[in-house]
C-alpha cells in the first residue's frame, strides 16, 4: 500500500514538472500570430481591412536577442495597407516593405527589432492587409504564417503555425435606366442610358461577363441608333423594333465600383404618342459574378411623360470681380471683372452680344475674348469679335480685335487701333455666333484696369467712392422670334491701401501616423499674398503660435527665400501662455529691418515633438500672423480669428488675426 501511494506521489510530481516546463515553453514562445478584426469564422468581406496580430518575445536563457527580425511573406491573396507601428519606435527599429518580393507577386514585410534586444521584452506588431475587392473570389483562403528570427532561446528562425481566413464577396449589381434628355418632347432625338452598376462596396465582386442586354422599347418608338451598337444595327436604324439586344455589350471585367452603360437614341413620333401621356422603358440582362454561376440582374425600368416641345429661350448672366484679383481694391491698383454667362435655355440662341459700360473711373489695359463650349464663331476665322466704343464717337464701335475660334481665350491689350490723343474708352462689346443648348463658358471674358484719380472726364476720385460697372447681353431665338436680354451690374466701394496676409502652416513630416515621441517639423509662412496692394514692414509684422499642450517644442530657424530679408530678431517662448497650460512661440521684426513685398514670403521652420501619452487622432495646430501697419488696414487670404488672448503682445484683443492650421495624425 505505501509503495502504491509513493508510485503515486512520484508520477504526479513527474506530471507536474511536465506542466511547468509546458507552461515555461509557451510562455517563452517568441513569436504568435492570430487575425484581428475579422468576422466569425476567420472570414472578412473582400475589401474590408483585417490585420495579422504578430506577438514577439525576446525568450533567449543567455543575455539579449541580438539582430532579431520579425518577417512576414503575407499570401499573394491579400494587399498590404499598413503597419502598427507605421514607422521605427521603441522595439522596432526599421519597418520594410517590399512589394513582389523576390518575383513572388507577393509583400514581404520586415520588422528590424532593435539590437541588443533586451531579455524578455515582448509586444504587439500589427499587419493591415485585405482582399482586393471585387478581384477576390468568394471563398478564397489566405493562408500565412510569420518568421521569428534570432527571438528564442537560442538563435535560429521559428515560423508560426498558419493563420487561414477566408474572403467572403457577393453579387452586387444592379440595372438603371435613365432618361438624358428630360422632358422627353414629341418628334425630337431623345436618349436613354442602360447601366449595369457594380456597388464598389466590401464584398463585391466583378462582373466576368454581361448579357444579353434586352432592352424593351414602348410599341411605336423610332431607334436612331446606340452606342455601343445594338446586334441589329446597322439595319434596325430608322425602324420601331420593339426591343433591341446586345450580345456582349460592356468592356470586362465590369469592376467593383465601376459601371457598363449603353446609351440609346428614339424619337417619339407624335403621330404615335399622345401629349402628356406616360411611357415606360425597361430592360433586363444576365451577368455572371466572379467565380460563380450566370445570374439575373433583375429589371432596370424608367417610365415618364411625353409631351409637345415648347420653346424656353433663356440665358444665365452675371457680372464679378475676377477670382484672386484684389477685391475690392485701392486706387492705381490692377484688377479684373469677369462676365459669366451660359444657354439655360433649351433652345439655341443667334446672334449673342454683349455690351459693358466702363466706369468712367477706370482706365483699362486689356480685355479677353474668353473660351467657350458649345458656341459657334462670329464668323470665318473669328471666334468672338470685340469692339469698343470711345467718349468721341457715341454708338459707333470701332473693330479691335478677334479670337480665332471660341474654344480659344484671346488677349487685346489697350490701347486698341485708332483711339486718339484725349479719348478713352466707354463700353466695350464682344459678338459671337449661336450658342447652343448648355453652351458655357471655359474661361471667362475679363476687363482689366485701375481705379484712377481723376477720371477719365477730369472728375475727382477718391476712397470710399462706390465704383459701379454694368453690362447688358442680348441674343436672339430666331424661330420665335424671341428676344433674350439679361443685365448685369458689380458695385465696389473703394479701398484704402491695404496688405493681404496669406499665411500658411506646412507639415515638413508627412501626415503620419506619428507616435508620441516623434518628432514634427511644421514650416511657417510668413507670406503677403498677390492681392496686397503695399509693402509693409516687418516690423509691423507679428508672427505667433500657440502649440497644443500636446506639442513640445525643440526649435527653430530661418529662411529668407532669396528675398535678403533678416531672421526675427526677437523671439519669445512662453509656457502656460495666459494659464493656458500651452507654449507660445512669438516672432518680432525689430524697426529698420526691411520690407516683405507683394506676393513676397519668408519662411519660420520649426521642430517639435509629440507628448507622450497623446491620445491617438488628429492633432492640429494654428499659426496667426498679425499687422499694425499705419494706414494699412488688414485682410487675410485663408481663415482668420480675434485675439480675446492677445497672442501678438500689442494689447489689442479686438483685433483680427490671420489665421493657417496645420494637422498631423496621432497613431493609436
Amino acid at each position: 500500500m505505501r509503495s502504491l501511494v509513493g508510485f503515486k506521489v512520484a508520477a504526479m510530481a513527474v506530471m507536474a514538472m511536465w506542466m511547468l516546463l509546458l507552461g515555461a515553453a509557451a510562455i517563452a514562445q517568441p513569436l504568435s500570430k492570430s487575425a484581428i478584426q475579422v468576422d466569425p469564422g476567420n472570414t472578412k468581406l473582400i475589401g474590408a481591412t483585417f490585420g495579422y496580430r504578430l506577438t514577439y518575445n525576446c525568450s533567449s536563457t543567455s543575455g539579449p536577442c541580438l539582430n532579431a527580425e520579425v518577417v512576414d511573406l503575407l499570401p499573394a491573396e491579400v494587399q498590404y495597407v499598413s503597419t502598427v507601428p507605421s514607422s521605427p519606435t521603441g522595439d522596432v527599429a526599421s519597418i520594410t516593405v517590399t512589394p513582389n518580393f523576390g518575383g513572388s507577386g507577393r509583400t514581404r514585410v520586415r520588422f528590424l527589432m532593435q539590437t541588443p534586444l533586451t531579455a524578455g521584452n515582448s509586444g504587439d506588431l500589427i499587419i493591415n492587409v485585405r482582399f482586393p475587392n471585387g478581384s477576390t473570389p468568394n471563398g478564397a483562403v489566405a493562408i500565412n504564417s510569420a518568421d521569428g528570427i534570432n527571438l528564442g532561446a537560442s538563435p535560429g528562425t521559428f515560423t508560426t503555425p498558419p493563420v487561414n481566413v477566408t474572403a467572403v464577396g457577393s453579387l452586387q449589381a444592379s440595372l438603371q435606366k435613365t432618361l438624358l434628355s428630360s422632358p422627353a418632347n414629341l418628334d425630337l432625338p431623345e436618349s436613354y442610358r442602360l447601366r449595369i452598376a457594380v456597388s464598389g462596396s466590401n464584398g463585391s465582386l466583378n462582373l466576368t461577363s454581361v448579357g444579353p442586354v434586352v432592352d424593351t422599347l414602348p410599341p411605336g418608338t423610332v431607334f436612331n441608333g446606340a452606342t455601343p451598337a445594338a446586334d441589329c444595327e446597322p439595319g434596325c436604324v430608322g425602324t420601331t423594333p420593339a426591343s433591341l439586344i446586345w450580345s456582349s455589350p460592356c468592356s470586362l471585367p465590369v469592376a467593383a465600383g465601376s459601371n457598363c452603360d449603353i446609351t440609346v437614341n428614339v424619337v417619339f413620333p407624335s403621330a404615335t404618342f399622345t401629349s402628356g401621356t406616360s411611357v415606360t422603358n425597361s430592360f433586363t440582362t444576365t451577368a455572371t459574378p466572379l467565380g460563380q454561376p450566370p445570374q439575373s440582374l433583375g429589371v432596370g425600368t424608367v417610365t415618364h411623360p411625353v409631351t409637345t416641345f415648347v420653346a424656353a429661350p433663356g440665358m444665365s448672366f452675371s457680372k464679378n470681380m475676377a477670382g484672386g484679383t484684389p477685391n475690392p481694391p485701392t486706387l492705381n491698383q490692377t484688377f479684373s471683372y469677369d462676365l459669366n454667362f451660359a444657354n439655360n435655355g433649351n433652345v439655341p440662341l443667334d446672334n449673342l452680344t454683349i455690351i459693358d459700360t466702363l466706369p468712367l473711373s477706370f482706365q483699362l489695359s486689356s480685355v479677353s475674348t474668353g473660351a467657350y463650349n458649345n458656341l459657334a464663331n462670329f464668323g470665318a476665322g473669328e471666334g468672338v469679335r470685340v469692339s469698343y466704343e470711345k467718349n468721341t464717337a457715341p454708338g459707333v464701335f470701332t473693330l479691335w480685335g478677334s479670337s480665332p475660334g471660341t474654344g480659344t481665350n484671346t488677349t487685346l491689350s489697350a490701347p486698341p487701333p485708332g483711339l486718339g490723343v484725349g479719348e478713352y474708352l466707354t463700353r466695350v462689346r464682344w459678338e459671337m455666333g449661336t450658342a447652343a443648348v448648355g453652351m458655357g463658358i471655359a474661361t471667362r471674358p475679363l476687363l482689366t484696369g485701375t481705379i484712377i484719380n481723376p477720371d477719365n472726364a477730369g472728375n475727382p476720385v477718391a476712397i470710399g467712392n462706390v465704383i459701379q460697372n454694368c453690362a447688358d447681353l442680348t441674343a436672339v431665338y430666331s424661330a420665335g422670334p424671341s428676344n433674350v436680354n439679361r443685365n448685369a451690374c458689380r458695385n465696389f466701394t473703394l479701398s484704402g491701401p491695404f496688405v493681404q496676409l496669406n499665411p500658411a502652416k506646412d507639415n515638413l513630416s508627412g501626415g503620419g501616423p506619428f507616435n508620441p515621441g516623434q518628432t514634427v517639423s511644421w514650416r511657417l509662412r510668413v507670406r503677403s499674398a498677390a492681392q496686397s496692394s503695399d509693402p509693409v514692414a516687418l516690423s509691423d509684422l507679428i508672427a505667433t503660435d500657440l502649440l497644443p499642450i500636446n506639442l513640445n517644442f525643440a526649435g527653430w530657424t530661418f529662411d529668407a527665400q532669396g528675398t535678403g530679408l533678416p531672421a526675427p530678431q526677437v523671439f519669445e517662448q512662453i509656457p502656460n501662455f495666459a494659464g493656458t497650460g500651452r507654449t507660445l512661440l512669438r516672432w518680432r521684426w525689430n524697426a529698420g529691418s526691411g520690407n516683405l513685398g507683394v506676393n513676397q514670403q519668408v519662411w519660420i521652420n520649426i521642430t517639435t515633438s509629440i507628448r507622450n501619452g497623446t491620445p491617438s487622432g488628429s492633432l492640429s495646430n494654428d499659426f496667426t500672423l498679425d499687422s499694425d501697419a499705419p494706414g494699412l488696414s488688414l485682410r487675410c487670404s485663408g481663415g482668420n480669428q480675434s485675439d480675446p488672448l492677445d497672442l501678438d503682445g500689442d494689447a489689442d484683443t479686438a483685433e483680427t488675426l490671420c489665421r493657417a492650421t496645420g494637422t498631423v495624425t496621432v497613431a493609436g
